[in-house]
């Protein structure tokens, strides 16, 4: 009985930790700018296209904000719709975005950053929360630029 119980709790633990190492797997394969249009004189709106290479469980990420910064400078301040992604996938997912242009900087100069986009030149503040079954996790980056966001993610998940 004792080792039919210790059996069983080594082959729970292994589907478990084999299970949340798919998590770790996670890939951004592509971000690339949709659409953008001005919404008065300071808003923006826009959809980004996120490409997702997810082998694991399905998640939502909800109360996205944050700050874009445009060769070092705030440029907007945005919230984004919450987006579910889905499990055992490989796809791309909308993210309709709402923003508000910075002081000091026009909603034409968003425009023309737009149409010339370019992730070396892009950082920016991420928070969002991740919820996966009963799962949640805050996740909070600053400053960071467009084309390591992966890389950024990947650091916060291991925090």
């Amino acid at each position: 009985m004792r080792k039919r119980l210790l059996f069983l709790t080594v082959a729970a633990f292994a589907l478990i930790a084999s299970g949340c190492g798919k998590i770790n797997d996670i890939k951004i394969t592509s971000c690339q700018l949709d659409s953008i249009t001005p919404q008065g004189l300071r808003g923006i709106k826009a959809c980004v296209l996120a490409g997702v290479d997810n082998p694991s469980m399905s998640f939502t990420i909800n109360d996205i904000s944050g700050s874009i910064y445009y060769k070092g400078e705030k440029y907007l301040d945005y919230t984004a719709d919450p987006v579910t992604i889905n499990k055992k996938s490989s796809d791309t997912y909308p993210v309709n975005c709402e923003g508000r242009v910075a002081k000091g900087v026009s909603v034409f100069s968003i425009l023309s950053a737009g149409m010339n986009f370019d992730k070396r030149l892009i950082s920016v503040d991420i928070n969002a929360t991740i919820k996966a079954k009963s799962m949640k996790k805050k996740l909070k980056l600053s400053q960071v630029p467009l084309e390591d966001i992966e890389k950024a993610i990947k650091l916060q998940k291991t925090k």
